[in-house]
């Protein structure tokens, strides 16, 4: 069998293999593309958190040059479990979406958790949310009110859109195909 015209040796192998994606470390299976997206930008997304939440527990744990009110010392202690439970899952995180990124079979599992634990609260951020709203001032002008009614709904409708992706991520991690990828 005579190969293509300019394409020849390797470069033919890994055209066939990649067809439908990264071809993997072995060259027996392609990686979906999709994972490794999915792992890029969560890798991206836990990172930034892991930054952000240290700098806020820095901020609180040590009241950093009076940054922190005096009404958030107050309720500090329940505020840096908060903060350390953030921090414990953004670097969860990052390394179970490494691992995601490097197809190992203990990182579907893993990452199929933390999103189901962040849809978990996330949707417990929502009901709350629901069911206690913080009240408006009653003497707010009209710009303001309209400020604070503006960010009411975009607490409400963004935890929502967030669960949907999620969710929509969880379901698409399911698939045989995917989860033929971490097979050992």
């Amino acid at each position: 069998m005579k190969p293509a015209q300019g394409l020849t040796g390797p470069r033919v192998a890994f055209r066939v293999l990649s067809v439908n994606g990264i071809v993997n470390g072995n060259g027996n299976s392609p990686r979906s593309l999709f994972v490794t997206r999915i792992a890029w930008l969560f890798i991206v997304l836990s990172a930034l958190g892991s930054v952000m939440t240290t700098l806020q527990g820095v901020l609180v744990f040590t009241g950093f040059f009076g940054a922190v009110p005096a009404t958030m010392r107050s309720v500090s202690p329940g505020l840096q479990l908060v903060l350390l439970g953030a921090l414990c899952w953004s670097i969860g995180m990052l390394l179970t979406s490494l691992a995601l990124l490097r197809r190992r079979p203990w990182a579907h599992r893993a990452f199929s958790g933390l999103i189901s634990l962040c849809v978990v609260v996330l949707a417990g951020t929502l009901v709350l949310g629901l069911l206690h709203p913080n009240p408006l001032p009653s003497d707010a002008g009209g710009n303001y009110l309209l400020l604070l009614r503006i960010i009411e709904a975009v607490s409400l409708v963004f935890p929502l859109l967030v669960c949907a992706g999620l969710v929509w991520i969880w379901i698409r991690m399911q698939r045989r195909n995917v989860r033929a990828e971490f097979s050992g």
